[in-house]
């Protein structure tokens, strides 16, 4: 019996080329206010098309827009969470704030599903 393997193509530095800005309300107020973000850690991602697991996500919170990236696992030094908003610096995405709906761990990377909810 020959003995299987499954190759998975490795994450290099050549394919995360966009800067990526993780953000975090720093208000601690009464009331929300949505003025006081601040950085909580920055790195460098890959923009790739979503999956259709992952267009079903965006779906289930109305989302009128989307993306997928992926970082690297950066160990304890950042663990991404669904309350952090995120700012792609790309001129394609340059005044949007993303919110986090799904976040995926694996041993070397983070794949994280990126939406925008309209209102209309």
């Amino acid at each position: 019996m020959k003995p299987t393997f499954e190759w998975k193509k490795p994450l290099n530095n050549g394919r995360l080329r966009t800067p990526v800005h993780f953000l975090s309300n720093s208000y601690d107020g009464p009331e929300p206010s949505e003025d006081e973000l601040s950085e909580v850690f920055s790195t460098f991602c890959e923009i790739y098309n979503s999956s259709m697991k992952d267009i079903e996500i965006l779906n289930n919170v109305n989302a009128k827009f989307g993306m997928t990236i992926v970082i690297r696992n950066q160990s304890t030094a950042f663990i991404p969470t669904r309350d952090l908003q995120v700012k792609v610096d790309d001129y394609r995405y340059q005044n949007q704030t993303f919110n986090i709906y799904d976040i995926r761990p694996s041993d070397d990377k983070y794949t994280i599903v990126l939406g925008v909810v309209g209102d209309d």
